[in-house]
């Protein structure tokens, strides 16, 4: 348990310290938001996650964004319903959909509920627009914001600096 706790702690120090580029924190916005819209009981989450492990996005941010779009998700839910059952119910892929629950793995990702299905490909098509908005968001409010944390307390002392004499005083 330390030693996640360390891990943690660590990932939040290289983050605050811009050691990650913009395009890697939000390659891991994008990632949690994939990871976050989805229902967590499918096997597309845990391949989803593989991929974020094995990728150089950043865990951390991917990690805050799966948690907050995960309650985007459950808010979705009646949205993705409709969209997965328009796509299933699809006459023209109904052979297609027969086909792939056929397949040795693919009722274990669960594709072939609604809510699934929808949150899907709503995660998809967010996907790149995710991507695009918070490379300008951490490009554009990333270095003002990093400057207001180094002023604070807490993360002067998480980055191993000491605190400054003139904030001591105030």
């Amino acid at each position: 348990m330390f030693l996640d706790m360390y891990r943690w702690f660590s990932m939040t120090r290289d983050t605050v310290r811009n050691r990650d580029s913009v395009r890697r924190l939000a390659m891991g916005c994008a990632m949690g938001m994939a990871i976050g819209l989805i229902p967590k009981d499918s096997l597309f989450v845990i391949l989803l996650g593989i991929v974020l492990i094995c990728s150089t996005a950043n865990l951390l941010t991917a990690t805050v964004c799966g948690f907050l779009f995960s309650w985007v998700g459950y808010a979705l839910d009646g949205v993705s319903h409709k969209l997965g059952a328009l796509v299933l119910t699809s006459q023209n892929l109904e052979s297609f959909w027969t086909y792939l629950y056929d397949l040795p793995l693919m009722p274990w990702t669960r594709f072939n509920n609604t809510v699934v299905m929808g949150s899907m490909i709503l995660a998809f098509l967010a996907f790149f627009p995710v991507y695009r908005i918070s490379c300008y968001i951490i490009g554009t409010y990333g270095p003002r914001m990093r400057r207001r944390l180094e002023r604070n307390r807490l993360v002067q002392w998480m980055m191993g600096g000491e605190v400054n004499a003139e904030l001591e005083g105030a």
